[in-house]
Parts: structure tokens; sequence; C-alpha cells
């Protein structure tokens, strides 16, 4: 990678960005020159409010000098993996949280900085969501992005007060509530299951009404299986109760979540939009016709309480574990996970962060800050479940969600075929 003096440039190469600030002409991962060290540090978040809060940091640290990298998002996971082969690390890594994560802990370039939580007070400042970036006990990556939470419905509140139709609680109140909507000239609930990513994150959501957070670890490990376990069996039979019961909006299984799927929604003819936060910051950035209302995702049965929540906050900071300047590399860490950034973060995103007090400073709709997606946040944490499993796993997962949707498999069958598929990734 080049270098560039004292200026600041940024440098187009096979896709990728470089930006070096004040680089001087250094070589090993935290190379000093006159007393002062310089940090190597990987990113592919980019935007020029990113890079300043980034660069502020020399202002106050006048002995360390940063080199920092922007990739672009797919390019950054390819370079990322071809350093962890070759050696030639940074000392600060950022990737995204679940199974990319996994691939830094499990080659041996993340640190383990359990014994610094009470040093620099994470534990106070960002509560639970520290567990996305823990594994068996240790914490090894602190997440500095958005939570984007689902476990909740978009209601178009002006069409229900025009109808008189209650909102569901239950997901038997959901089918009946679906046919009322038809019959009142609007499709039920937008969903696009296209790429399957959307069938394996709701059943993650159900999951997380009837399982602990630590499910799919178990899961990976063999302690559970697939096709013995109780409650991902109840909630693979809760996708078919919903799919077969009229729940989605027609063509469901052929329509894009990221398209089709929400901007039925956004143009009034579904009721209802299953997705998650982040598609306020992508799609909402205008006025809407029609006044919106958030409710919690229809519960199993009467009885269920949500006991956990499945949430993506992406991406994550970390430490590689073979840093000269370990000292400096973790103060660094800990300037990106401050109040401040956050502001920045979710100010660009429009989105929740794990900080309790820079959300409360979100300019956003109160139908984004409001108590469905608000009281998750206190409950115990995982990641979607479309980065929790081996990456042949998720891909049979999804196919035979799409499978138990149409009603060509059963649950039990379902389960079955997963599980062996696990069976031979454990």
């Amino acid at each position: 990678m080049k270098k560039i003096g004292i200026m600041v440039m940024v440098l187009c190469l096979s896709g990728t960005a470089m930006l070096s600030a004040n680089g001087g002409s250094q070589s090993g991962s935290g190379g000093s020159l006159g007393g002062q060290v310089t940090l190597k540090f990987w990113t592919d978040m980019a935007g020029e409010r990113n890079l300043e809060y980034f660069r502020a940091y020399e202002k106050t640290h006048p002995n360390i000098k940063l080199e920092i990298s922007v990739y672009e998002a797919q390019d950054y996971k390819t370079q990322s993996r071809l350093a962890l082969v070759s050696g030639t690390k940074p000392d600060v890594w950022q990737t995204n949280t679940g199974t990319f994560l996994d691939q830094f802990i499990e080659a041996g370039g993340c640190m383990d900085i359990t014994g610094n939580i009470n040093q620099y007070g994470w534990d106070k400042r960002l509560g639970s969501s520290l567990d996305v970036g823990k594994r068996n006990g240790k914490l090894y990556a602190i997440p500095n992005g958005g939570f984007f939470t689902w476990q909740a419905l978009y209601a178009n509140k002006d069409f229900f007060r025009k109808n008189n139709i209650p909102y569901p609680k239950t997901v038997d109140e959901m089918i009946s509530a679906a046919k009322q909507i038809r019959a009142a000239g609007m499709q039920p609930i937008a969903f696009g299951n296209k790429d399957g990513w959307p069938g394996q994150i709701i059943l993650g959501d159900y999951m997380a009404q009837i399982a602990d957070a630590d499910f799919a670890d178990k899961l990976n490990s063999g302690v559970y299986h697939w096709d013995n376990r109780p409650e991902v069996k109840t909630a693979f039979e809760t996708l078919a109760k919903l799919a077969q019961g009229g729940a989605f909006v027609d063509g469901y299984a052929t329509s894009d979540m990221n398209t089709s799927g929400i901007q039925t929604w956004l143009a009034g003819k579904a009721a209802f939009l299953y997705v998650g936060t982040w598609f306020y910051g992508e799609d909402t950035q205008k006025d809407l016709d029609f006044e919106v209302e958030t409710i919690p995702l229809p519960l199993i049965n009467a009885s269920t309480k949500l006991k956990s929540i499945q949430l993506y906050p992406d991406p994550c900071i970390f430490v590689d574990k073979d840093t000269k300047y370990k000292k400096e590399a973790l103060d660094f860490l800990d300037y990106l996970v401050q109040q401040e950034w956050y502001e920045v973060y979710a100010d660009q995103a429009k989105c929740l962060t794990p900080h309790p007090e820079a959300n409360k400073k979100l300019d956003a709709p109160a139908w984004l800050k409001s108590e469905p997606i608000m009281s998750q946040m206190n409950l115990p944490m995982f990641n979607y479940w479309t980065t929790q499993f081996p990456m042949a796993v998720e891909e049979t997962l999804a196919n035979n969600i799409k499978m138990v949707f149409e009603g060509s498999v059963t649950a039990d069958q379902a389960l079955r075929n997963i599980e062996q598929e696990h069976a031979r990734n454990r």
C-alpha cells in the first residue's frame, strides 16, 4: 500500500480506496518514527463525516499517526481474508458481526479484550450489546454501527382506523386480520422472500419469542439438534401457519424485499410492513401520505413472551492480537465507541445504535423510536439467523424455509434436512 507524506489522498486500486492520514514511510504493523506510533486501521465505513471523526483522533493524540485504509464493502472482505493468511494485518480492524467476525476470531485476528471491559467502562456505556462480540464468554469485538431490529410490524394507521380493524397480537389474530384486510381492499403484510434471507430473519424473530439468545450457538456446537428441539419446530410451524393462512402479500415468494416488498407498503397497497429498522434510512427520506404506527410482531400465542432480541449491529471494531501497540490500539478502539461516534453514525444512517444516550438524540419519527422497538434493547441479544451458521447450513435453512412456506415439505422434514447438512459442517 502506498503512503503519501502529510497529504491525505484517496487512491482507487481494484475497487479499493485507501486513505493515508499523515502516514510517513513506515514498515510493519504500527511502525514507529521519532517516538511516534503509526496505527493501521482498516474499515469499509466510507463517508466524509466518518473520516473526519477518525482523523480528529490525531489532534488530541499527537504521538499517534493513523494510516486508515477505506475499502468498498465486498473488496474489504477479500482483502481481509488475504491479510489474515499473509500476516500483513492492521492494528485495528472493522468487520460485520456474526459469521464475518467468527472468521477473524478463528484465524487469530482478534485480541481477547475481556479484561479491558472495566478499564474502559464499555459495559456501563453499551450494556448487553457487547454480547454480539462475545464468543465462549470472551469479548473480541465491540459493535460500533447501527442497531437494526425487526420483531415489529409497521402499520398504515389510517387504513386500520378507517376500517375499524384491530391490530393483531397473536399469529391467529394476524390470520383473522388478514382476511379483514383483504376484504377492505388491501394486502396484509408486505414481505418479499425471493432471496431467502427474509425468511431466515422471521424464523429468528419467532425463535426470539420462545428461545434463549444462545440457542443458535448450541445448534452449532451440537448440544442441540434441529430435528429434536421443540422450539425450532414450533417456529417453523408458525411460519407455515402465517404463509398458508394468507398473512403475507400475494407473490411474496417471488418478490424482493428491498424493492417490491417495501415499495408495496410505501405505495399504500399493504397494511403492514415487516422489515428491519434499516429501511427508514434507505427508503423513507420522504413524507409518507399516511400515518405510521409500530406494533409488536404478533406472538406465537397469547402466553408467549419475548425472551431475546435478534439484531445486527453492523459493523464491529476489534484489535489485532498481534499488534505491537496494544495500549495505543485499545485507546483508539475506545475512541471509536464513544457516544460522539454513535451520534455521528446514527445521524447519517438514521438508525438506533448500541449507545442509549446517542439514541435519545436521534432525529427520527416516533414510529422508529417507539416502545415496541426500544423495549427490545434491554433483552439478551443474538445475531440474525442469516449469519449464525456455516454457509452451507444457511443455504439449506433458506431453501427449507421456502419449502415450508409453500407447503411442499413439513416442518419435521425441513428440520431433518437442515440437521443432516449441519452434521456435516459442525
